[in-house]
């Protein structure tokens, strides 16, 4: 009971996380992101009894650090070495969190983790509509430059929206 708990709590947590930091869109927010997922893999691997990921986790893994090596190399032909080496930031991120999940989901605890997901975004809309209801009172000052659309907290409107999508496909 207390791994569903903790599985569901850590799920809301990230989505809520990540939307007030613009959604994780700048590379700004990878850093801590990604500190965060690998200590989550450190403490899996010094504190679990046995660590074991299956044939398709390992080809995962494998294929998302393959991407971020070939991300890296080409930096070599690439124009501007900034835009290689900023995907294979956010491809580090991604590599990060699928071992992350890898290492601590179990079968109990996909569905904890789903449950999760969907009262983190559940808060973010709660939040976005709480932000057009009473402004002022949160989430600060109405921005009447973008119109009256849900931006707040992830930045963009669309972003919102497909995360509710998202939402509502897992409630």
């Amino acid at each position: 009971m207390r791994a569903r708990i903790a599985t569901g709590s850590v799920g809301a947590g990230c989505v809520v996380a990540l939307a007030f930091s613009s959604g994780g869109y700048f590379p700004s927010e990878w850093g801590l992101v990604t500190l965060a997922f690998l200590l989550v893999v450190l403490a899996v691997v010094l504190l679990a009894d046995r660590v074991e990921i299956g044939r398709p986790g390992l080809v995962l893994l494998t294929a998302l650090a393959a991407l971020g090596l070939w991300q890296l190399a080409s930096a070599l032909w690439s124009a501007a070495v900034g835009p290689p080496v900023t995907e294979a930031e956010r491809t580090l991120v991604y590599l990060a969190a699928a071992a992350a999940l890898l290492l601590c989901l179990t079968r109990a605890t996909v569905p904890a983790l789903l449950e999760g997901i969907a009262a983190g975004v559940t808060i973010v809309a709660v939040y976005a509509l709480g932000t057009r209801l009473a402004p002022g009172l949160l989430g600060g000052a109405y921005d009447p430059s973008s119109g009256y659309q849900l931006a707040k907290p992830i930045g963009y409107w669309n972003a919102l929206g497909l995360l509710v999508v998202f939402g509502l496909v897992l409630a």
